[in-house]
């Protein structure tokens, strides 16, 4: 938000530092993991290469994510949430609505689901994309009469599959969340803002105190607002105890000796006016990043004697200066 080369060059005032303290202390929580009796990670980390050729708002929401939280701009200021109950912000009740009362008892099709899958990063893979165990309830299957109904959940700024599991055991929860409420309501939906937490009261349908999540907030010209309300539940974000969670069988990793890049292959010169250009084929075995390194050295000499020249390049070929000393690479 705050850098003014690489992001939005925001001033600080412009951020709400008080919430922003709230979500790096969630953030920091211990969270009880396997193998146990003592063993805790932190709630959340983010371990994320950021892009800063695509939009701000993509690499903000990027490392939102990690957090299962989100970032608004709101009231002149920048607000940041990490993923968490909350106390609720607001009530609605009937004195409340102006307007149309829309309730949605069950969900669309497209918009369900009952088993989470998808990946994270594996430190011991060389931070290459692995499974997490899926997450499964055969309880919500059998409720639904059909299963498994998959939701993909991928986690590219989380290394540790606990974290993925428990971010994914949370949306588990949420599939059970049916309940959507929009409503026209008076100025005194005014402060109510997208991802605040409440309870909503309308007699007429017999629903009394439910927990909602604003998901949606627009103003009308007319003078009214209407909010979108979607079911929520502090249990959905209670931490899964160690038992929930599934630890894999061990020796999943790949050996760091086994990741040693095979030698290059086909090294051929090309000639230019003022330069020649040395290219080749990549490492059979070579894995996203792979970094190359060209020296030279004079063939009369030992290739002990070598110098590198040039950068070091993930790409197939290196465009080197000639000289009149015969070169071998």
């Amino acid at each position: 938000l705050m850098d003014a080369s690489l992001g939005m060059g925001e001033s600080d005032t412009r951020i709400d530092w008080t919430l922003v303290a709230a979500a790096a202390n969630i953030c920091d929580e211990d969270v009880a993991i396997p193998p146990g009796p003592s063993t805790t990670e932190k709630r959340y980390r983010c371990s994320l290469a950021l892009d800063c050729t695509v939009p701000y708002e993509q690499n903000i929401d990027a490392i939102a994510q990690t957090m299962r939280g989100y970032v608004i701009y709101s009231g002149g200021k920048w607000r940041m949430y990490a993923g968490a109950w909350r106390s609720p912000d607001f009530t609605l009740t009937d004195d409340d609505v102006i307007g149309k009362v829309e309730i949605r008892t069950a969900m669309p099709y497209r918009d369900r689901w009952n088993a989470v899958r998808g990946q994270y990063i594996e430190p011991s893979l060389l931070y290459q994309p692995l499974e997490y165990p899926v997450i499964r309830s055969s309880a919500d299957e059998a409720t639904d009469g059909e299963g498994p109904v998959w939701r993909e959940l991928n986690a590219p700024g989380v290394t540790s599959q606990y974290q993925a599991q428990r971010d994914a055991i949370v949306m588990q929860r949420m599939s059970r969340r049916k309940v959507r409420i929009v409503l026209d309501c008076g100025i005194s939906a005014f402060k109510i803002r997208p991802g605040d937490t409440g309870t909503v009261t309308l007699s007429e349908w017999g629903i009394d105190a439910m927990s909602v999540r604003c998901t949606s907030w627009t103003f009308s010209p007319e003078g009214s607002i209407t909010v979108t309300l979607d079911e929520a539940s502090s249990a959905d974000w209670t931490d899964p105890a160690r038992v929930d969670y599934q630890t894999p069988a061990t020796g999943t990793g790949v050996p760091a000796a086994a990741m040693v890049p095979a030698i290059p292959t086909e090294v051929s010169t090309t000639g230019l006016p003022d330069a020649i250009v040395v290219s080749w084929n990549g490492s059979s075995n070579a894995v996203p990043g792979t970094e190359y390194q060209v020296y030279e050295y004079s063939a009369s000499t030992p290739f002990s004697s070598a110098v590198a020249v040039g950068s070091r390049t993930t790409q197939s070929s290196i465009t080197i200066p000639r000289t009149s000393t015969t070169i071998a690479y």
